[in-house]
């Protein structure tokens, strides 16, 4: 069965938001060390419950986002420039719409576009302070990674694959299948 853009965006928002989380927890402990978390839910809705019970690194993208962009002048702006800010607040027009399942703007009436959001954000957040691989494919019997590749652009699949994210360093898989 064919995948439908509602949930190739779906599954574009959990790979942002794996992706995501650990950078904005990072970002957080640069500029708050051990009040981070407690800086970070402060941004938090008043009746966000459930993600205020969890550590950073837990929060679901729409929150992540949002967080992202309240905290751009005391956290992000410092690493991440205008156009970063501009994606950030991209990704979150593209997920509220798919969360209340409204229409897309017509640019987004392929699905490429979105990925080609994901891709770009996920290229400017550094491989190398993140421990950030990607993989085509994962045994994890084996511990063998195929096609894997890190620091730079991704093609993301547009076809009904289930592609691995791992934050682990790429040197943890055996790089025999590459």
């Amino acid at each position: 069965m064919a995948i439908t853009n509602h949930e190739r965006v779906g599954k574009s928002a959990e790979l942002l938001r794996a992706r995501l989380a650990p950078f904005v927890e990072r970002e957080f402990v640069n500029i708050h060390k051990d009040k981070a978390l407690t800086e970070a839910r402060r941004l938090l809705p008043a009746d966000d419950r459930m993600n205020g019970s969890r550590p950073i690194t837990q929060w679901d993208a729409a929150v992540l986002l949002k967080v992202m962009w309240d905290a751009w002048n005391d956290v992000f702006g410092r690493t991440l420039g205008r156009a970063d800010r501009s994606l950030v607040q991209e990704l979150r027009d593209v997920r509220n719409h798919w969360a209340h399942q409204e229409a897309f703007l017509p640019r987004l009436a392929d699905p490429s576009v979105l990925l080609g959001t994901v891709r770009d954000g996920l290229a400017l957040l550094t491989w190398e302070q993140d421990s950030f691989g990607y993989a085509d494919a994962y045994d994890p019997a084996a511990t063998l990674c195929r096609g894997l590749r890190a620091g730079q652009n991704v093609a993301i699949p547009d076809q009904d694959a289930r592609p691995r994210l791992s934050t682990e360093r790429p040197k943890m898989c055996s790089e025999t299948g590459n």
